[in-house]
């Protein structure tokens, strides 16, 4: 169960950090 909580946490986190970092490059 710990594994997939973790698992998901880095998923959003990369993905939140995707966004932010081409909301940083269009600007």
């Amino acid at each position: 169960m710990l594994r997939w909580y973790h698992m998901g946490h880095n998923m959003i986190a990369n993905i939140f950090s995707v966004t932010k970092h081409k909301k940083t490059a269009l600007v």
